[in-house]
């Protein structure tokens, strides 16, 4: 209600959001509104490249605040089943700011087996060079809210496939798609999420997360069409 009563006060000319959530919300009450990414909190660093697993031990990346509910014990018991299964390794690492809810996470992933780092907050270039060598980012921020998430934005501007183990949560009265890359667990088993990742990073697909691509998706989209250019 007092998002409804600000616009009609507004009037805006343009209303853009982050989230197919919101934009399914604003159309029900009868706006158009534009989808407008949030731009990564970590620039690409194209200088700075960071080693793939090359099929050997499977990089998964947590970066940023770890939220409540997850599905963190099945999913590392089931990932360490299949590192078992497929005689290769799995390493987690955490990084950046994530709360108190590490601790939590860090004794379930030691008691499955698998590999854990914690390295905390590291510079923006640091950041980036370990999200392009790894192989997937795991998230914790529920699916339907996953594009307010500065931390997924900067997982797909460096190419990574993202699993979603957050809470199940859905809004209701509301369909939404995934963002694209996006596999959800336990809806997916790990060994489909990992077939999927691999198809995915196959597309060789541009995120356009970054803000230079957003910036322009932006003017292109308050421009009359033939006034456009990049």
């Amino acid at each position: 209600m007092l998002i409804n009563s600000l616009i009609r006060k507004l009037n805006p000319v343009f209303i853009h959001t982050q989230t197919q959530v919101y934009k399914a919300q604003l159309i029900a009450m009868g706006y158009k509104p534009e989808l407008l990414p949030l731009f990564s909190n970590i620039k690409r660093d194209g200088k700075l490249t960071g080693t793939k697993s090359s099929g050997d031990v499977l990089k998964i990346i947590v970066f940023g605040i770890i939220q409540e509910r997850c599905f963190i014990k099945e999913f590392a018991n089931d990932a360490a089943e299949y590192s078992i299964k497929n005689k290769r390794p799995i390493s987690i690492l955490f990084a950046g700011r994530l709360g108190a809810r590490i601790v939590e996470w860090k004794s379930v992933i030691e008691t499955s087996g698998l590999t854990i780092e914690i390295i905390g907050e590291q510079t923006a270039e640091t950041i980036s060079m370990l999200l392009s060598g790894a192989d997937f980012g795991l998230s914790s921020t529920p699916l339907a809210q996953m594009e307010k998430s500065g931390a997924f934005a900067a997982m797909r501007e460096h190419d990574l496939p993202v699993i979603c183990i957050a809470r199940q949560w859905t809004p209701r009265n509301v369909r939404f798609e995934p963002p694209h890359g996006v596999f959800n667990y336990p809806a997916m088993s790990f060994a489909d999420i990992i077939t999927g990742g691999i198809t995915f990073q196959s597309e060789k697909q541009p995120a356009g997360n970054g803000l230079s691509a957003v910036t322009r998706l932006f003017v292109n989209s308050v421009q009359p069409e033939s006034e456009l250019h990049t």
